[in-house]
């Protein structure tokens, strides 16, 4: 069961800008349904960075303290579920001294309130080591056939985004080889649909797949790296993805991505480091390239939140998006991963953790 907060009540509180929310978890019928408080103010947070001042909860009832801004967005297109498939109901308190505010107008700029700041960059990420970003991979009009193509697609599947509160379940779909979520890898000896032959003759007369792996080679320096399986993700407005780090020991180093159909931002932390997370724009049209500690030492997700504040652009609300990710399968027998830069994030080391209680590697 799911529910949204279109018709909650904003409130200021005083001159601090902050709102209180009330939320009750309603399970199935005889049941009760508590939440962790790390799940819950983690899925807040997506529409804020920091702004959770506080939540207290007793029994299935909790009282949240959070940034005004930051809740606004939140309310835009905030979806919950619980993991018994139970609706957690969010309201805005109307406490003593309080003013309701009235609901935004669409037409209304947006406010950058809570949202990082992203700055457009092309070549190598300055603050997120291993990093590249492309931008203007494929053309405008490579961009219309794919988006032709992938959104008329009838071969999706539907998946949560990784347990626990996620926004409507997002859509994917695999070629060359079929990733499996409950193992975090793929089988080489199961190959699916082969890669797609659209991608290898453009709109623009272009073998797509050819220019990603020879710019992926470029990037490692090397000429071994081809790809041999992609993952299509649907993102709509609101959408996101939990941060993870692709299997260590499934994948060659470098995976690349090419978004198309919207921008959206995609937040690196190492080892999982809230303090030290980077947000980076992913432009329209944009291929990024993950090798190195990008690929093995930082965790990568997508905010789950309806606009992006961009340098230059001001606030930009989110439309679908669609990515595309290459990578490159180990077909080995014996599984490894040497010379890694993260043993605490690779899943074979001893040292290996648990990413924020719960696996979100994939």
């Amino acid at each position: 069961m799911l529910t949204d907060l279109t018709q909650a009540s904003y409130l200021k509180l005083g001159m601090k800008k902050r709102v209180k929310l009330f939320a009750r978890s309603k399970a199935q019928k005889g049941k009760e349904e508590i939440l962790g408080l790390s799940e819950l103010q983690n899925a807040l947070e997506g529409y804020g960075g920091n702004s959770v001042i506080s939540i207290i909860q007793k029994d299935a009832v909790y009282s949240i303290e959070m940034d005004q801004e930051a809740a606004l967005h939140a309310k835009e297109k905030l979806i919950l579920t619980t993991r018994s498939g139970g609706m957690l109901q969010l309201k805005f308190h109307r406490g003593t001294g309080a003013s309701l505010l009235p609901p935004p107008n669409q037409n209304t700029e947006l406010s950058h309130t809570g949202l990082n700041k992203v700055e457009i960059v092309h070549g190598e990420h300055p603050k997120v080591s291993g990093l590249f970003i492309f931008n203007n991979f494929i053309s405008e009009s490579e961009e219309s056939q794919l988006l032709q193509i992938i959104s008329g697609t009838k071969v999706w599947n539907d998946i949560n985004g990784g347990g626990g509160i996620q926004p409507v379940r997002r859509r994917v779909t695999h070629f060359g080889f079929e990733f499996d979520y409950a193992i975090r890898r793929c089988d080489p000896q199961k190959p699916v649909i082969p890669l797609p032959e659209w991608l290898k003759c453009s709109s623009d007369k272009r073998n797509i797949i050819e220019l990603l792996n020879a710019r992926v080679n470029s990037v490692l320096k090397t000429n071994t790296w081809g790809t041999d399986q992609l993952t299509i993700n649907e993102y709509t407005p609101g959408q996101g993805i939990p941060p993870h780090v692709d299997t260590h020991s499934a994948f060659y180093d470098g995976i690349a991505s090419i978004s198309i159909g919207a921008l959206s931002t995609m937040r690196f932390a190492p080892e999982g480091d809230k303090l030290k997370q980077q947000d980076v724009l992913l432009s329209r049209r944009s291929l990024a390239i993950f090798t190195g500690e990008a690929r093995y030492r930082y965790t990568h997700g997508i905010p789950q939140r309806r606009s992006d504040f961009v340098a230059g652009l001001g606030v930009v609300a989110r439309e679908t998006r669609y990515s595309l990710t290459f990578r490159h399968i180990k077909r080995d027998e014996v599984l490894s991963c040497p010379d890694c830069p993260s043993s605490v994030m690779c899943d074979l080391s001893d040292n290996y953790t648990i990413y924020n209680g719960e696996a979100r590697y994939q």
